[in-house]
């Protein structure tokens, strides 16, 4: 999991128990939505498309695959997906996107795909909303995983869902975020973030004096609201808590159009909380602590033989 301190390079030495669920999160809802959308796009004589706009290498230093790796493996191994899927990795080190091609190379029948891979290397900026706003996309399902959250804004997000069949998921890096709001050398971000000048003011006013938690809620709101202002009804947050249970680390937001893919995701996220009460998923993940951080706490959780 990201935290303050930690660098890019630093995140990808092994992959974290909260980086496996958000994986599993993305990799499970793609196989449901590709499923839904072929018989859609055959009718149609259109292709589907996937976008990753933070790709990253492919792999963790310790050999486990990442989101683009099993998204493309899904590819090879389902015909209908090998003939219409289009996918588009980017990232904005050219390290990784060498990493990735060379990881994407290794995949056992990649060159049965009729749309080879594309990997760009570049910046999440205005040119890729300008882009994302003024052309026509086929259906198509996005992950957008920032470190942080530079470049991303509500231009952006309204390009990618705009059309039929466009669903989404982001990491939303909470504390970071927070952070910003009240903070002027990134108003700029924030205001692109919470669209505009005028919503940003509100979400301002309305925290003014809030207990952290509240604060929270209120900001996850203010985000949320400016989705469905856009059209976008169905937003879907799954939380990710310190090992302390006490701070949110971050989110991961889906956003749709359709009934059926926030339900679909809404059994997704809840197989994958960690907690429940009284038996409702509380769509919340919490790292275990390990035992050497807490080895009086294993030792009383020891059955009694």
């Amino acid at each position: 999991m990201y935290t303050d301190q930690m660098s890019e390079e630093d995140f990808y030495q092994s992959q974290s128990e909260a980086s496996q669920i958000k994986t599993r999160i993305v990799t499970k809802y793609f196989k449901f939505w590709s499923r839904i959308m072929i018989p859609h796009i055959k009718k149609r004589g259109k292709k589907l498309a996937y976008f990753d706009l933070y790709a990253g290498p492919g792999s963790y230093d310790d050999g486990t695959k990442s989101t683009p790796i099993l998204i493309l493996e899904e590819a090879v191994s389902n015909s209908d997906l090998s003939t219409f899927l289009v996918t588009v990795f980017n990232d904005m080190s050219s390290k990784f996107t060498e990493q990735l091609r060379q990881n994407i190379g290794r995949i056992d029948g990649i060159d049965s795909l009729a749309h080879a891979p594309v990997i760009v290397t570049g910046q999440v900026d205005d040119s890729l909303e300008e882009l994302f706003s003024e052309i026509d996309l086929v259906p198509s399902f996005s992950f957008i995983d920032p470190f942080g959250y530079k470049g991303v804004t509500l231009r952006l997000l309204h390009g990618m869902l705009k059309d039929w069949g466009c669903d989404l998921v982001l990491f939303f890096s909470y504390n970071r975020i927070n952070a910003a709001i009240n903070n002027e050398a990134f108003e700029e971000h924030a205001t692109k973030l919470f669209g505009g000048e005028d919503r940003l003011k509100t979400l301002r006013e309305a925290l003014e004096g809030r207990a952290p938690s509240e604060r929270e809620a209120i900001v996850l709101e203010g985000f949320s609201e400016a989705l469905r202002h856009m059209g976008f009804e169905y937003v879907l947050p799954f939380t990710f808590k310190r090992a302390d249970m006490r701070r949110t680390s971050h989110h991961l937001i889906f956003v749709t159009k359709n009934i059926l893919a926030y339900t679909v995701m809404k059994e997704i996220m809840a197989a994958e909380s960690s907690e429940s009460n009284q038996g409702v998923a509380t769509f919340t993940y919490t790292r275990s602590l390990t035992q050497d951080e807490t080895p009086l706490l294993y030792l009383l959780e020891r059955p009694l033989d």
